[in-house]
């Protein structure tokens, strides 16, 4: 009441309250749009932190997809072997001659039964055995399959490169039926093995320097008195060797 008679006789009571709330209206309207403008934007510190990741690369128009090469055919020649390859890893050079044969003779399977006329052909040229029904029988009535795989092929190789009989009757004749020879009788001994097995799978014999390389490597730890065991083994290692140079020849 006492307001309206403020306004009534035209007294400042009324003008002043009016003043007062016109500057209050006009303070809030000026600090809202700062307020929306601070709600709206994000801290300093998540701007900085927050980015965007790059979209993926598009692919190339007309790019063809690779696709994986496929596996090279297995081979099943024979590595091409050296002398001096054989010399120098025998039971290597054997290991992989050996198995590129018999690979190539049974194809996909992995045993050959001891009738197969390619195995029998290969164990009657280079090998020592004299009954090749006998030690095929031997190694296929050990296992399941009655089969020859193709580590008891390289073992059966390995183990009978010549016929043992006729190294013992060679060193009978060397010794004099003594108990030992000499070193030099052990190479004449050697060097009649390597002839007579050169001649019988090649019809030629090995000339004499290759023949002295051979003899040198089997008897690369021998001394100078060779017993009959002695002579077993190194007559062994020199038959190997010419049987798997001859093979590694013929292929």
């Amino acid at each position: 009441m006492g307001q309206d008679l403020a306004k009534e006789c035209g007294c400042g009571y009324g003008a002043e309250e009016d003043a007062v709330e016109q500057r209050v209206e006009i303070d809030q309207s000026a600090l809202r749009p700062g307020k929306a403008k601070a709600a709206n934007r994000l801290p300093e510190h998540e701007e900085e932190q927050y980015s965007a990741p790059p979209p993926p690369p598009a692919p190339a128009a007309g790019t063809a997809v690779a696709k994986p090469k496929p596996k090279p055919a297995r081979d099943l020649r024979s590595p091409k072997l050296s002398l001096e390859k054989i010399l120098e890893d025998l039971e290597g050079s054997e290991e992989a001659a050996y198995s590129a044969a018999f690979s190539k003779m049974a194809g996909d399977q992995a045993q050959l039964t001891p009738d197969n006329p390619p195995l029998r052909t290969f164990l009657e040229q280079y090998s020592g055995v004299q009954d090749v029904d006998t030690e095929l029988l031997k190694i296929a009535s050990s296992n399941e399959a009655f089969a020859i795989d193709c580590s008891s092929f390289v073992m059966l190789l390995r183990l009978n490169p010549l016929n043992e009989a006729e190294a013992l009757e060679s060193f009978l004749q060397l010794s004099g039926g003594g108990d030992q020879i000499t070193a030099e009788d052990c190479r004449t001994g050697l060097f009649q093995i390597i002839q007579s097995i050169g001649s019988s799978l090649s019809h030629s014999s090995f000339n004499a320097h290759t023949s002295e390389r051979i003899i040198d490597a089997a008897m690369v730890s021998a001394g100078l008195q060779i017993s009959m065991e002695q002579w077993i083994g190194l007559s062994k290692t020199a038959a190997r060797i010419c049987r798997l140079a001859l093979h590694a020849k013929a292929t």
